[in-house]
């Protein structure tokens, strides 16, 4: 009886974890969370558009199409490129935004306190 116990134990664990990672509650709702006194200092010294936009693309509440399609306030969640809208890919690699990408490394080389290993967009 104690083998049949631990088998059942182990596998509503298996059903648990799964469930907490892919659900609609659990694992997968960390990122909607607020920001929380840790990511207080990222936002230290910041105008308050700007705050507020970092604290938007963190809980997944931005402007981006992709956020915005998630709640049904965009037809299509896609980008002028036609992919998925998402901060990784405006981000990332988007051609579009690829003038604002070479700016921001500009700006990001000329900051003292950032060794150039930190620097990868």
């Amino acid at each position: 009886m104690t083998a049949l116990r631990q088998q059942f134990q182990t596998r509503i664990s298996q059903v648990w974890a799964t469930e907490w990672k892919n659900g609609k509650t659990g694992a997968s709702k960390l990122n909607d969370s607020p920001p929380g006194p840790s990511h207080f200092k990222l936002y230290h010294g910041l105008p308050h558009r700007a705050a507020s936009l970092l604290a938007q693309l963190h809980t997944r509440r931005s402007p981006l199409a992709h956020d915005l399609f998630r709640r049904r306030l965009h037809p299509t969640g896609l980008c002028g490129c036609g992919a998925a809208e998402t901060l990784e890919h405006v981000v990332l690699s988007c051609e579009q935004y690829e003038r604002q990408r070479r700016a921001l490394r500009r700006e990001m080389k000329k900051k003292e306190d950032l060794p150039p290993d930190d620097i990868r967009l």
